[in-house]
This record gives structure tokens, C-alpha cells and sequence, in this order.
């Protein structure tokens, strides 16, 4: 992005970098992003912002404390073009509800976002995306939510590692979707090729539903509202950070063990419990 500042009379220039793709007002009184080659030389008119509020659903209930991350709609294809970049969140209330404003007009995707690691940093990850569509100056209602059942376990290691808390790692629930062309990411960075196949691998991974299981101290687990299909439960468990505030120990720490586990979750209403699940960890 090149950022510009109209001057008194609104008017601007500037010289657009090899590839852009559009141009995007932003102001207080409203918004417009529109293709390169589209633009009047008339002026640009602005659509008012919108704005979200909604309510986040856990087990049918509504849920305090949530995160909700608020991005852009991912385009179907690269004929279309993508829309301005947005990397929003908001935290329910105690009722369950949040609220976004200046929101693009347009649709969005709103997910739940989950972080469970001490410190200011560490690993996260969105859940499920819900696509939205803002109304300009008008206000979309929306109830985040997913339907199905709760699946339960407990976590265990094959051998102790000191310092290990779980909440250190992210663990993940993984839909499996053969359905989904498969995507390579090959081509050397900065390469026209490479803009292509990373936002095809953004795609195909946007299709795809996850779910984050909160791990208690003890190991213990559960995750509400998966729907019914085929999984894949991502574990692993990697060395202790020793300062819970650097960053580098947050994100890039040795792995220790890992295990994946295939899971079925079926149609119903009890819960699914995948019982006690040792991850192998080899500590040096």
C-alpha cells in the first residue's frame, strides 16, 4: 500500500506501483475502493461506513470474553479484485455482544479468535468465518455461532517435560476437505506467480473450518459447536518458554513431540469423547 493525503480541494496524485490493483479512500465521511482503470476523473464518491453488531453463540449460549476478529472477504478469484485489507478485533461483552464501526461497506468475514497462551504474545488461530454483508451507513446484525456437538477428551504427554503448561501451545481440530484442489506455493517471492499462488493457498485455506480446544492444566479438554464430519485433531507440545513476554520464545520454540489423530464426529447431541490421548515427546 502507498498511502496519499488529498489536499485541501480533495485532489491527489501519485504514481501506482507495478501490480497495484485498486485505489482506496479512506475518510471520516465515508469510504470507496474502487479497481485501477476505474477511476472518475469526475471525483471519487464516497459510500458512507457501516458498521457490525452482533452476539457470539457457545453451546447455544450467549458468551463473555470472546474475541472476534473482523477481515476481508476473500474474492473467489483473482478476477475480482480483493478488497482493502482489515485485521480487526473486538471482545464480547458481558451479554455476549460486540460491535465494529467504520466497517467498509460490502461483504466481510467475521470468525472467533482464539489465543490461550499467557503473555502478550503467542500463538492464535480464527475459527470458523461467517461472511457478512455491511450495508453502507446501515448496520449488519449477526449472530457468530456454529451448529453441532461438544467433543471432550483429555491430553497426556509420554513422559514429563518441566515447566510444560498447555496453555503454551495451540492445538487445533482440522476439517478435512479432499474436495479442494490441492495448492503449491513454489515460485520465488516477489514473482507475479507467487502473488497468484499465495492468495489460491488462501483460498483453499479460508474453505476450511477449524476449532481450538481450550486445554485445562490437567489436560482435560473441550470443544463446543463442531459440526458433524471428518477431522483431523493436531497436537503438539514444544519447549517451555522461559519468559512468557519474548516473543522470539512465544513463536519459534523446539518442537518436542507431536501427534495426529483422526476424528468422526457424527450426527448428536451428547457429547464426543475421544478419551485419553498421549502425545510421544522426546526431551533432550
Amino acid at each position: 500500500a502507498l498511502p496519499v493525503v488529498t489536499d485541501a480541494d480533495g485532489s491527489f496524485s501519485t504514481r501506482l506501483r507495478q501490480g497495484a490493483e485498486s485505489v482506496v479512500v479512506v475518510h471520516e465521511a465515508g469510504f470507496a475502493h474502487l479497481p485501477v482503470g476505474m477511476i472518475p476523473r469526475d471525483g471519487i464518491a464516497l459510500e458512507p461506513w457501516g458498521a457490525i453488531e452482533g452476539v457470539v453463540l457457545v453451546a447455544g449460549q450467549p458468551a463473555a470474553s470472546q474475541r472476534v476478529m473482523l477481515r476481508a472477504w476473500l474474492p473467489e478469484s483473482d478476477a475480482t479484485p480483493r478488497g482493502v485489507e482489515l485485521d480487526t478485533q473486538a471482545t464480547t461483552d458481558a451479554q455476549g455482544q460486540f460491535r465494529f464501526d467504520h466497517v467498509p461497506p460490502g461483504p466481510v468475514a467475521l470468525s472467533r479468535h482464539f489465543k490461550f497462551s499467557p503473555g502478550k504474545t503467542g500463538l492464535a488461530g480464527n475459527g470458523p468465518r461467517q461472511r457478512v454483508e455491511v450495508p453502507p451507513g446501515g448496520v449488519a446484525e449477526v449472530t457468530l455461532a456454529t451448529q453441532g456437538r461438544a467433543v471432550i477428551g483429555r491430553l497426556a504427554l509420554s513422559q514429563g517435560i518441566p515447566g510444560h503448561q498447555w496453555r503454551d501451545d495451540l492445538q487445533q481440530l482440522v476439517e478435512l476437505r479432499p474436495d479442494l484442489p490441492s495448492v503449491t506455493v513454489g515460485a520465488p517471492d516477489g514473482n507475479p506467480e507467487f502473488l497468484k499462488q499465495m492468495r489460491a493457498f488462501e483460498r483453499r485455506e479460508a474453505q476450511i473450518r477449524k476449532f481450538f480446544p481450550d486445554v485445562q492444566p490437567d489436560g482435560s479438554f473441550r470443544m463446543e459447536d463442531v459440526p458433524p464430519g471428518s477431522y483431523t485433531l493436531q497436537l503438539g507440545v514444544s519447549r517451555p518458554p522461559t519468559d512468557p513476554d519474548d516473543e522470539d520464545q512465544r513463536f519459534f520454540r523446539p518442537p518436542l513431540g507431536k501427534l495426529s489423530v483422526a476424528v468422526e464426529v457424527p450426527e448428536g447431541e451428547e457429547p464426543l469423547d475421544l478419551g485419553t490421548l498421549t502425545i510421544p515427546v522426546k526431551v533432550p
